[in-house]
């Protein structure tokens, strides 16, 4: 059992530990649950380019990501099954721009790659997004790591941290987990509100 009590920060500036718990045990709902041993996994962060970077242009470059990870590793498969991942968006320093994290579960690949491979792939991909800046040296962050069974709930389990990484700024306003396709007519309405 994964125990939320062991990742919580309560020195954190505006952490609200009800909420993150809340959104700690959706997340691992949307990943599946607790992982098979040796399961491989990739933790991203992405900063989103310019100073207009908001809530809409983030969201669009972390469903842009998510659609075309799906295709370029499963292929037509992609079309009736995704990847388990858990997406979140999250505002930079000062709430005037955001960026997006990721947690992908990585099975059931067509191509069987090794890290190395699987992380150039990742780069490759967000490299291409319109809403990001290939020449941004701070553009990403690209972790590939396996669950260990014994490491559960102790400061080394990679797992549990970017987990928890991942909804670190929720609160009773804010779900970094809450993630929508939106058209171009919606993305306007947005904006303008």
């Amino acid at each position: 059992m994964l125990n939320f009590e062991n990742y919580i920060q309560v020195l954190r500036t505006s952490y609200d530990a009800g909420y993150v718990r809340k959104a700690f045990y959706s997340a691992l709902e949307l990943i599946g649950g607790i992982p098979e041993e040796e399961q491989r996994f990739v933790f991203c962060s992405v900063k989103v380019a310019g100073k207009d970077a908001d809530w809409i242009k983030t969201n669009n470059a972390l469903n842009a990501f998510e659609f075309k990870l799906n295709r370029k590793l499963w292929k037509r498969k992609s079309r009736k099954q995704k990847l388990s991942i858990v997406k979140a968006i999250e505002p930079n320093s000062g709430n005037l721009t955001y960026h997006f994290h990721a947690l992908i579960k990585i099975e059931d690949l067509k191509v069987m790659l090794t890290d190395d491979e699987l992380q150039y792939i990742i780069k490759n991909i967000i490299m291409e997004l319109d809403e990001t800046n290939s020449r941004n040296p701070n553009l990403l962050q690209v972790d590939v790591f396996r669950f260990k069974g014994e490491n559960l709930n102790t400061p080394y389990d990679d797992f549990g941290k970017c987990l928890h990484y991942c909804v670190k700024t929720s609160t009773r306003h804010y779900n970094p987990l809450s993630n929508i396709i939106l058209t171009k007519k919606q993305q306007e309405q947005k904006q303008l509100l």
